[in-house]
Order: C-alpha cells, then structure tokens, then sequence
C-alpha cells in the first residue's frame, strides 16, 4: 500500500512540475509589453486596489515569489522583480493579488494562511522521515509520504484560491493594458501556471530546507 501511495505521490508531484517548467521555459522570455517589469505590474495591482502602502521586495532563488502574510510585503524573485516577460506578469500579478485577498479577508484564503505554519511543519518532517526512511528502513519513509500527501491534500483544497485569483486576472491584466490585445491567448495559457505553481512547491521546497539547514550548519 505504502508504495503504491509513494508511486502515486511521485506522479501528481512531478506532473505539476513539469507543467510549472514547462510553462516557464516557453514563456520567460516572450515580452508583451517592455515599459513594464514584474515589480510595475505587481504594483500596478496594489495600488488599484489602494494597497499603496504594501512593500514589494526583491528575493533571491526561481520559483521563491511569494506573499509574506504576516509582514505583508510582496516577495519577487530577482528574474521576475526585474523581467517583462509575459511569465512574470503572471507571476507577479498571482502574488500582489494574494495581498488582496487578505484586505478583502477572503475567506478561504484566510483559512488557508491560518493552516499553512501547520502545513510547513509537516512537510519539513516529509523530508527528513523520508531521507530517514530510506537510509534505516520503510516506516519512516511511509510516515514521510503520508505526511506529504497530507501536504499535497492541502494544496488540492485550497485550489479554489488559486482558480479565483487566475479567473481575475484574465480580465484584470487586459483591463489596465498590461498585455496586449495581441498576446491575449499567450496569456490564457501562461495563467495555467497559477493551477500548479503551489503544488509543484512541495517539490522545490526541499531547496528551501536544505539551504537553510546549509546556513544553520555554517554557523556551527
């Protein structure tokens, strides 16, 4: 049961992050409009929705965008902070609207935030059941992929959040004139990347606790 469960795990994980890189390599580098990065775009969003006083920061590492609930400040990552790319409207624009929600206390998304220190915590201990797993035996690495899908049934719950956000964003990027009428199809299809980039985050994840347990052991 326990490796069917791993097997299963493995497939929905790996599909969603060769969709999340797929999209990302056809999309970073087609521009839609060069008088604006992902930062204008990303403030252009706040500031619609008299969000002025929100910090939008640039942050190191790919796929590390993300909406820091609790100092509420945009977080981009170096490529999309700076690019005009199609890819980091989106990206961009799904993180500032994340802002939104919570000004808006959007219900599921205040749950969901609500949940998440939860949800980091088991995914740390996924990882370190699984690594656990595999070096002394199976039941660690069962309990590890338990706690991971458990993690992944967060993500699929919450979906909603994401499909929301992506339905208001279609409208919105086109109604400020942030694409152009010419790249509107080109925008659909770069928006599906909102429906995998927290799923395919459980994989990347793991980048973020290595480097972090890194850091921790240099200071030792």
């Amino acid at each position: 049961m326990d490796k069917y469960l791993l097997i299963t795990l493995i497939i929905v994980l790996g599909f969603a992050l060769y969709k999340l890189i797929a999209l990302y390599n056809k999309y970073k580098n087609i521009s839609c409009n060069d008088n604006l990065t992902g930062y204008d775009v990303a403030r252009k969003i706040l500031d619609k929705n008299k969000l002025e006083d929100l910090y939008i920061v640039e942050t190191k590492g790919i796929f590390n965008d993300h909406f820091d609930f609790k100092q509420k400040v945009v977080r981009l990552s170096s490529q999309v902070y700076h690019d005009t790319s199609i890819y980091s409207y989106v990206i961009a624009s799904f993180i500032a609207m994340q802002a939104v929600l919570q000004k808006e206390n959007n219900q599921s998304y205040m749950v969901k935030k609500e949940i998440e220190p939860i949800y980091k915590i088991l995914l740390v201990f996924s990882y370190l059941l699984m690594i656990v797993g595999l070096l002394l035996g199976m039941n660690g690495l069962l309990l590890g992929t338990v706690f991971l899908t458990i993690c992944l049934l967060y993500h699929i719950i919450f979906l909603n959040v994401n499909t929301e956000i992506k339905n208001s964003l279609e409208e919105e990027l086109m109604k400020l004139k942030i694409v152009k009428k010419s790249n509107e199809e080109e925008l659909k299809e770069c928006l599906e990347i909102i429906n995998y980039y927290d799923i395919a985050g459980l994989i990347l994840y793991i980048k973020v606790v290595i480097d972090f347990i890194v850091e921790k052991l240099k200071k030792i």
